[in-house]
């Protein structure tokens, strides 16, 4: 009875299967029963059944707004061509606006209801049925695995292993979209499989990128002090340099070999990860000048040897001349004054070597 109704009144738009079942309840008092109330009571009735129609109403319309964005998400992926998308979209949005104008016109129950079913019907018809819009949305997921699949399988740091079990995840997670699409009704329920999945998707890929950074980072540390230790090497093999000139040469690669490897520990944004590249680069490049200028300190070393022993040699020559009795002072004058000259120019020559790798040739002299 009237005595009753104050119990609905914390109803909310949300209840919408409450809301209608109230209305019918209404309804059948004011119908069935009208003639046995006052006055009083039929306009309770009455006040109560457009309160709760308010419900509906709100409830109408939010669920129109729904179906709005979930038929421009579908146009969204769907419709290739610009113009017709647009087109689409204003058509959804006008239908939109005439079912909520519909609703709010509504006198009873059933007037809203059919007006929201018809307003959802509108919308549907703009985007095709269930099935084809099912295959849309499965199209769309085998798109996104295909970019995700291709993006990590063009991953270059990325081990054999650490790629299959990430595609094989994609794999997993690409089936059971599928299968969740063929248990789904509705078109909601479709996107939300689609926006589930291409969080799965995205989630996978962003996990292997780090992984893949990660290992880069790790490749170019190893590419760095495996060239530290070749550098040094070169270095300790260099004969002509003294064990203070190898030694001040190694600690600069050694301390080159900290810096670079510090510097690629602070790039921590796998968008920048092409600066790892660059900095090993440059890393190693500065070993190479560090092994070139060492070289060229042992190629220096050797010549100053050589032309040690070419002033030793010619000295020993003009003792030779000046103790050979059977010559004039002016014929010792002149073969000693021959041997500078020889010696000027054999002087000059290992001095015009400057090809590192030539000191054979600086030996030879």
């Amino acid at each position: 009875g009237v005595d009753t109704i104050n119990k609905i009144e914390n109803i909310q738009p949300e209840d919408q299967d409450k809301i209608e079942s109230v209305l019918a309840k209404l309804e059948n008092l004011s119908n069935n029963y009208n003639n046995n109330l006052t006055e009083e009571q039929q306009n309770t009735v009455k006040d109560y059944y457009n309160q709760m129609l308010d419900k509906l109403k709100e409830a109408a319309s939010r669920d129109i707004d729904k179906k709005l964005e979930d038929t421009k998400k579908y146009i969204e992926v769907s419709f290739a061509d610009a113009q017709a998308k647009e087109e689409a979209i204003s058509k959804a949005a006008e239908e939109a606006v005439n079912a909520k104008e519909a609703v709010q016109n509504g006198k009873t129950k059933e007037e809203v209801v059919k007006a929201r079913e018809d307003g959802i019907q509108a919308l549907d018809s703009i985007t095709g049925n269930i099935d084809d819009f099912k295959n849309d949305v499965k199209n769309s997921i085998e798109s996104i695995f295909t970019e995700k699949k291709n993006e990590i399988s063009n991953m270059p740091d990325l081990t054999s292993d650490e790629k299959q079990e990430a595609l094989d995840k994609l794999e997993a997670d690409k089936n059971s979209a599928y299968e969740a699409l063929e248990n789904n009704k509705a078109k909601s329920e479709a996107y939300d499989v689609l926006d589930d999945v291409t969080a799965k998707f995205n989630e996978t890929a962003d996990e292997l990128e780090k992984k893949d950074f990660s290992n880069a980072k790790d490749n170019a540390k190893n590419e760095i002090a495996k060239k530290a230790e070749e550098t040094k090497k070169a270095i300790d093999a260099m004969p002509n340099l003294t064990d203070e000139e190898k030694e001040a040469a190694k600690n600069e690669v050694e301390k080159e070999a900290q810096a670079v490897t510090e510097a690629i520990d602070n790039v921590t944004d796998p968008a920048d990860k092409s600066e790892l590249t660059s900095k090993k680069n440059d890393g190693i490049k500065r070993f190479d000048e560090i092994e070139d200028s060492a070289a060229n300190n042992d190629l220096d070393n050797l010549k100053e040897a050589v032309k040690t022993d070419i002033d030793s040699r010619a000295k020993d020559a003009k003792e030779a001349i000046d103790n050979m009795s059977d010559l004039t002072s002016e014929e010792k004058e002149a073969a000693k004054a021959e041997i500078d000259k020889k010696v000027e120019a054999t002087k000059k020559a290992v001095d015009e070597i400057t090809d590192t790798s030539k000191k054979d040739e600086v030996k030879a002299q």
